[in-house]
């Protein structure tokens, strides 16, 4: 099971990585640069498919290959496709508890360290897939906000300096040959506030467009009420954000991706 879970999130990975290649050879058709990974995709699809093993035992793995794959439809513009997918991959989450605190299985020996980050992040990272894709499609979210008592997953001081450095094609012209400044990425502290953010994005979809919102039918001073708290909840997230994850256009170093993203 393990084996196949395993195949299953590289198969996604590739899946994912394929279309950023140029080799012929990652096509369905060599001629068509849109076909890129449609064979690992269909091979990850068979895997799901055809092991049951992968369904009827839950696994963390297999929540973040389903949500690749999930991010993969959405981004070919096959959005029924990969709102089931993604819908599968929170609801296994949920099954195995990744939206609860576990941090009292590390202290009774049952979870290792690693695996409690490895749980975190990938609740957060569904988290956040779960509400934007939800805003993007207009539909209910899956993950109950109610129901979320799992932390943020750890600063890791490593991953937090480590060097940000460009993903390009060797042989695109226009990049190659070009210096970087070295600084750090900040992953980290990116993910945290983009979780930040998303929990807020959450309740102006609830307050503004839900079925049972009331903005539409009460009065004005209700209206404004609910305008005036969202907005300070988003003045907030901006004013507590530490100066290198601000958009500078005046730095002279630029301002890295992330960064530029997470705004």
């Amino acid at each position: 099971m393990v084996a196949n879970s395993l195949e299953l999130l590289l198969t996604a990975i590739l899946c994912h990585a394929a279309p950023y290649s140029n080799r012929p050879g990652v096509r369905s058709d060599e001629n068509d640069p849109a076909t890129a990974g449609y064979y690992y995709f269909n091979r990850a699809r068979h895997i799901f498919l055809l092991n049951e093993d992968i369904m009827a035992r839950p696994s963390v793995v297999t929540c973040q290959a389903l949500c690749l794959l999930a991010s993969r439809e959405a981004g070919c513009a096959r959005n029924a496709r990969g709102w089931i997918l993604s819908g599968i991959a929170f609801r296994m989450a949920l099954d195995l508890g990744l939206h609860l605190d576990s941090q009292r299985l590390v202290e009774l020996g049952y979870l290792s360290e690693e695996d409690y980050y490895v749980r975190s992040i990938t609740f957060w990272g569904l988290f956040l897939f779960d509400r934007g894709w939800s805003t993007y499609m207009g539909r209910p979210t899956v993950i109950p906000c109610d129901s979320i008592n799992a932390q943020r997953p750890p600063i890791d001081v490593e991953k937090e300096a480590e060097t940000w450095k460009p993903y390009y094609n060797p042989d695109d012209r226009t990049v190659a040959g070009k210096s970087f400044p070295e600084r750090p990425g900040h992953l980290c502290t990116v993910f945290e506030r983009i979780c930040t953010i998303t929990e807020v994005l959450g309740s102006v979809m609830v307050s503004l467009y839900s079925e049972i919102s009331k903005f539409e039918t009460s009065s004005e001073t209700y209206r404004a009420d609910v305008i005036a708290g969202l907005y300070y909840r988003l003045n907030t997230w901006y004013k507590e954000l530490p100066s290198h994850l601000r958009c500078d256009p005046s730095a002279p170093e630029g301002i890295l991706p992330p960064v530029i993203l997470m705004q």
